[in-house]
């Protein structure tokens, strides 16, 4: 969910970056103070997009957002609207280059180092389709509404703002269908398959009635709203209904009828990224911006090749020095018994660890909408509060899919993972540039890391642990693998079957995972590789120090960093350094015997 938030924010980005960091022409005035540019930088990434917008910021104007219509953000750029992006964009590029980045602050080189590297990520390679907007789950059909129900009302004005928002889908959605055209005339339609799954969440949303998301949030907050009265909550109750029944529902069917005929016509092939014209050099792309590193495809295959043979080497040892870890690490019980209070707990155990906050975080833990849990296959998502005003965070679970290790999913989500580590770069006072521009492999990787991390909070038993450890590393390498082989070397359903058999998958389960891939190429190196790169400094860190290694220490310098594996890597280095310079400094002033 905090990935398609920071997607509608660099939309424009991805859809107009047609120069490189080299742009030449006038710079501006060197004097201008770089907070200034980077408040220019916000009102870039935020000026057609409402939704994010009003989720971001309790009070936009107040931040210098100005207004914005309540309507969705652009989903298709005419050649003239292109123009005008490409325009606005170049003069943010030269007027960035023109800083002398050693000159700013510590805060200010983070934002500086965040803005040049999302336009460079966000640059489109090839056919610029390498990401799709109404993808299976991924997409804005499934995300949308719960996002929607997260948006607040204070006053009158908000409401009215929220159902002229409404009132805008139908627009959208031409604009979604007029892109997908677009795409199918470059080569890059839609297959089949992928079309019947967002034609299954469309019915869905069509179909929900009364326990539709939209009617069943906006009722919710209408009984919460302040200084009105009962008629009043009553007469927008009815208004609202009214609007989603006229206004959203159609949108949906027309989404779901449109693709049908655009599927009818040209539907492409039922296959990964590299299928599309220029779709490797895409794929290429979207590894640099999940992975966060430099490398190239080939050099990270090497890798997981590399930490696949280091997994089942570990699995064997933990075999042969317990042969009962196995049974053991089957019969762990992480199953949530009170999600509010096991966040709780988890809060408390971390704090051992992980740097403390400066102030409490409010916080509730609740069940996704029965309306949504069809939708969203997240087994629980964590939605990002207003930067500019202490508000409650909140944590969705859907029951439906949380599983037997709900547990090490409520870490990832709450603390000491995202909940905690958004709380604690936002009282750290990183910029709110800085803020919503944070890439989502860096947040993802420190969520399944610290997954993994947790297990010490949740079970005495080390040695299962481990083993639950080491199988779960596994399972994300070869979901990495299947990735790369599905969208980079165009493995088909038959060759993912093949490669996979040794594991035990069914047919259905091979077909599910098939269709997730090519719905979100590299969504698993997004998770895997931070994640993967934070627990091998982590192992070099504690093996180069020996009794000088802290937990709290290690993890501060991980959440301070830059978030690049080059910046995980020097951030680390030098808090090795720092611990030995300590240690050699105490040892000097300790007094002669």
């Amino acid at each position: 969910m905090k990935r398609f938030w920071k997607k509608s924010a660099v939309l424009m980005l991805a859809l107009c970056m047609m120069v490189t960091m080299c742009a030449c022409g006038a710079g501006p005035d060197k004097t201008l103070a770089f907070d200034d540019y980077a408040a220019e930088m916000l009102r870039f990434l935020f000026e057609n997009d409402y939704v994010s917008r009003e989720l971001y910021f309790k009070d936009p104007e107040a931040v210098g957002l100005g207004d914005v219509k309540p309507t969705f953000s652009i989903a298709y750029l005419s050649k003239e609207q292109q123009r005008e992006y490409l325009t606005k964009l170049r003069r943010l590029i030269v007027q960035l280059d023109a800083y002398d980045r050693q000159t700013l602050t510590d805060t200010q080189r983070k934002t500086y180092d965040l803005i040049a590297m999302t336009l460079e990520t966000q640059s489109p390679v090839g056919n610029g389709y390498t990401e799709n907007p109404i993808a299976p789950n991924f997409g804005w059909q499934a995300q949308m509404p719960a996002l929607l129900a997260e948006l607040s009302f204070d006053d009158k004005a908000e409401v009215e703002n929220y159902l002229t928002l409404l009132c805008d889908m139908p627009r959208y959605v031409e604009e979604l269908l007029q892109a997908q055209k677009e795409r199918a005339e470059a080569g890059c339609a839609m297959s089949r398959e992928q079309t019947e799954l967002v034609k299954e969440e469309c019915r869905t949303f069509i179909s929900a009635g009364e326990k539709n998301v939209l009617v069943q949030s906006f009722d919710e907050r209408m009984e919460k709203m302040p200084n009105l009265t009962r008629e009043e909550k009553t007469a927008y109750k009815q208004r609202n209904r009214e609007i989603v029944n006229q206004y959203c529902v159609p949108a949906y069917e027309t989404l779901k009828q449109g693709l049908e005929d655009i599927c009818q016509e040209n539907a492409g092939e039922n296959g990964g990224l590299t299928y599309q014209r220029n779709g490797k050099a895409g794929y290429a792309s979207l590894l640099k911006q999940y992975t966060l590193s430099d490398k190239e495809p080939e050099e990270i295959k090497k890798e997981l090749d590399e930490a696949e043979n280091k997994a089942i080497t570990d699995v064997q040892m933990l075999y042969i020095t317990d042969a009962q870890a196995y049974d053991r690490m089957l019969k762990l019980d992480l199953t949530p018994k009170n999600p509010e209070a096991d966040v709780a707990a988890l809060a408390e155990k971390s704090k051992a660890d992980f740097p403390a906050l400066s102030q409490a975080v409010p916080y509730k833990v609740t069940d996704l909408q029965d309306s949504l849990t069809d939708v969203i296959q997240n087994p629980a998502f964590y939605i990002v509060p207003p930067l500019d005003k202490s508000a409650e965070n909140s944590i969705y679970l859907n029951r439906e899919t949380l599983g037997e290790d709900g547990l090490v999913t409520l870490a990832h989500e709450g603390f000491p993972g995202h909940l905690y580590q958004t709380n604690y770069l936002r009282q750290k006072g990183e910029s709110y540039v800085t803020q919503v521009l944070m890439p989502s492999g860096y947040t993802e990787g420190w969520g399944l890391y610290v997954e993994q991390y947790s297990l010490k909070y949740l079970t005495g038993d080390t040695n299962a642990a481990a083993m639950y450890k080491a199988s779960r590393e596994l399972s994300m390498i070869l979901s990495c693998k299947a990735d790369y082989g599905v969208n980079y070397e165009g493995w088909d359903k038959e060759k993912l079957e093949e490669e996979l058999a040794a594991y035990g998958l069914d047919d259905e389960a091979v077909e599910e995972l098939y269709q997730l891939l090519i719905a979100s190429p590299g969504e698993y190196f997004k998770y895997y590789y931070t994640a993967h790169t934070i627990q091998t400094l982590y192992d070099k860190a504690k093996d180069e120090l020996g009794i000088l290694f802290k937990d709290k220490e290690f993890h501060k310098a991980i959440l301070d960093a830059m978030p690049t594996e080059k910046g995980l890597n020097e951030a680390v280095e030098q808090y090795i350094t720092q611990s030995r310079g300590q240690k050699k400094a105490e040892t000097q002033l300790q007094p002669a015997a």
